[in-house]
């Protein structure tokens, strides 16, 4: 419960039972390192009806890219 900043035992509705998969790449070239990552590939596959908590859906697949480059002085 956000509002009151507790816990409480939830039993009356059933969640869950969701697979979840990422899929990610680390790849290091000389100074810089690159990442690529695909979080809830799954989304598609199940519909759109999945829930991890009563009333909050699980977000939708993202695709994800960064670069991290080191410079010398």
């Amino acid at each position: 419960m956000p509002d009151t900043r507790s816990f409480y035992l939830q039993d009356d509705q059933k969640t869950g039972n969701y697979l979840y998969m990422d899929v990610f790449l680390n790849v290091r070239i000389q100074r810089a390192r690159l990442f690529v990552m695909y979080s809830h590939f799954n989304a598609g596959w199940m519909g759109r009806d999945y829930y991890m908590v009563p009333h909050y859906p699980m977000p939708d697949g993202a695709f994800r890219f960064g670069v991290t480059w080191r410079f010398h002085d």
